[in-house]
């Protein structure tokens, strides 16, 4: 049974090493996020704005 245990262990091994690649990558993540969440905040802006005027319309 403990044996099975730390054969497991083995199997998240692997997948850590992969996992600490994505936190240097994060890191210029955060930088084009900001831009992506200003346009994305104007986009949904734009969104209700077209939103706005359908009803309206109706």
């Amino acid at each position: 049974g403990r044996k099975y245990n730390q054969r497991v262990h083995t199997t998240i091994g692997p997948p850590q090493p992969p996992k600490r690649h994505p936190r240097p990558t994060k890191s210029p993540l955060p930088n084009t996020q900001g831009w992506n969440g200003p346009q994305k905040a104007e986009q949904l802006n734009d969104t209700s704005t077209e939103d706005k005027p359908d009803p309206n319309r109706l």
